[in-house]
């Protein structure tokens, strides 16, 4: 009798057990944590996808942490054979590394002015806003420095060094073959400057260097409140490009560089 009673609580214990329901348990834990887990991951996931499609990433060589996209093709060009400049502004100091191997005459023609110190007393004459700025051929009345000019160069076709932020490319007129002493420094990636084929509606730039130090100074070009000079519109619509404050270059000289 007394076995057969305990058979029978037996029989109706290990179900409540077993359920889980008494200990209060396993209904929690399925609940809980896996769900959001889950929703956790997909939203990591997407913010990341959209960084990397959005945001240029810095080289991890960039000289002084500069900010320049590796899509940008000059970091399988860093040479120690690379000649080097510092330009000198009121605003303060950037320096451009060249590329002779990539567009050796158009590095021959920036160098030429370098060297002849054509570059002191021009200024930096025009800001197109989250596009370049430009300088290096107008002096503060913003009229073409004439002594010293060259003539022209040819157009050098170069597909291994895009234009994105950074990158120095040698200005123009509409026509290829018009460079002479203008440059400009690309303050966002610009696929339209580059080079798809020999026609004027897609000859593109010559990218020629890259700025390496003082990007903070090309910022500051960069933020210069500007005006409308009557001597630099192209057409009806008055273009407010030219810095109110005149950003005179004092000096461009040939860096030393130092192997470590």
């Amino acid at each position: 009798m007394v076995m057969r009673l305990l058979v029978v609580l037996c029989v109706l214990w290990c179900p409540l057990a077993a359920s889980g329901d008494g200990a209060g348990h396993v209904k929690p834990e399925v609940k809980a944590e896996k769900k959001p887990e889950a929703k956790a991951e997909i939203r990591v996931e997407k913010k990341a996808d959209t960084k990397a499609g959005s945001k240029p990433v810095s080289h991890s060589d960039a000289s002084d942490g500069e900010d320049v996209s590796d899509r940008s093709g000059a970091f399988e060009h860093d040479d120690v054979t690379n000649p080097r400049v510092r330009i000198e502004t009121r605003l303060g100091d950037i320096v451009i590394e060249l590329y002779p191997k990539l567009a050796p005459r158009t590095v021959a023609n920036f160098l030429g002015y370098v060297d002849s110190k054509y570059y002191d007393g021009t200024i930096f004459d025009r800001v197109v806003k989250d596009v370049c700025i430009y300088g290096g051929r107008y002096d503060a009345n913003l009229e073409t420095k004439k002594d010293g000019l060259r003539d022209p160069i040819e157009y050098e076709a170069v597909t291994a060094l895009k234009h994105v932020r950074g990158v120095v490319g040698q200005a123009r007129r509409l026509r290829a073959h018009t460079g002479q002493s203008q440059f400009f420094i690309n303050m966002s990636e610009n696929p339209r400057f580059d080079f798809k084929k020999l026609t004027p509606a897609f000859t593109g730039y010559t990218p020629f260097g890259r700025v390496v130090a003082g990007w903070d100074v090309v910022e500051k070009i960069h933020s210069e409140k500007c005006f409308a000079h009557p001597n630099q519109q192209l057409g009806p619509r008055k273009r407010a490009e030219n810095p109110v404050e005149t950003v005179l270059i004092l000096s461009v000289r040939r860096v030393k560089r130092v192997v470590e």
